[in-house]
């Protein structure tokens, strides 16, 4: 309601925006001071900001208008201070908080049943195999089923780690093939150092050897592309 008179007048003077502005906060709070003494206060009070909160972004002008007389109309009939009067708003307020809680209620949802999983039986010819990816690995799969994901990208990295494996040994390969050209090189020029460049040899040699002595975790890949 606050915000869509700021909406509604935006195109008129500033004065009378924010004149009907101070107007309808003192409403509201007018109305929720009014509803203190009546019975349910604090379900009428969550009535009056619910109506409040509906129309904050009505932007019609006369809808506005409309809805601050007929806020200014009900202040006036909780401010009535005769007992009769008071009897009478009592009861409009029990009527339509009822209704208003009944509105509200939705209907509960039963709960779902969860449907059994059926076991697929296996047909004669769906039986474990053995197969081999594109490295050599040796697995287990069953003969006519889709494989699982999780197997497809066990193996997926099984082929990725071993790409890194083989550039690796390319690549100490060159080193070792460079670390003797310069031997070579070094030799003939007569400026060989004493060790004759073996320790840096040996040291490209023992990390082919570890490189070489890759292996692949078979018993937890096996584990993993076992189909049940």
């Amino acid at each position: 309601m606050l915000r869509s008179c700021a909406v509604a007048f935006q195109s008129t003077r500033k004065s009378l925006v924010e004149e009907t502005r101070l107007k309808t906060l003192n409403l509201y709070r007018s109305l929720l001071r009014s509803s203190e003494k009546y019975q349910h206060a604090s379900a009428l009070q969550d009535l009056i900001r619910d109506r409040f909160k509906k129309n904050k972004y009505n932007t019609s002008r006369p809808k506005v208008f409309e809805l601050l007389v007929e806020g200014d109309q009900t202040r006036l009939l909780l401010e009535n201070r005769s007992l009769d009067s008071q009897c009478m708003v009592q009861n409009k307020i029990n009527i339509y908080i009822e209704q208003h809680r009944k509105s509200k209620i939705r209907p509960q949802h039963q709960p779902q049943q969860k449907r059994e999983k059926k076991e697929t039986k296996r047909k004669p010819y769906q039986v474990a195999i053995t197969t081999q990816n594109s490295s050599g690995y040796s697995f287990k799969r069953v003969r006519g089923w889709v494989q699982p994901v999780r197997t497809a990208m066990m193996l997926k990295n099984r082929v990725k780690t071993n790409q890194i494996r083989l550039d690796k040994l390319s690549e100490y390969k060159s080193w070792l093939e460079m670390v003797r050209s310069e031997r070579l090189f070094l030799s003939n020029l007569g400026c060989l150092p004493s060790d004759k460049l073996y320790e840096m040899e040996s040291t490209i040699k023992a990390a082919i050897k570890e490189n070489n002595e890759y292996h692949y975790n078979a018993k937890s890949l096996m584990e993993g592309g076992d189909d049940k």
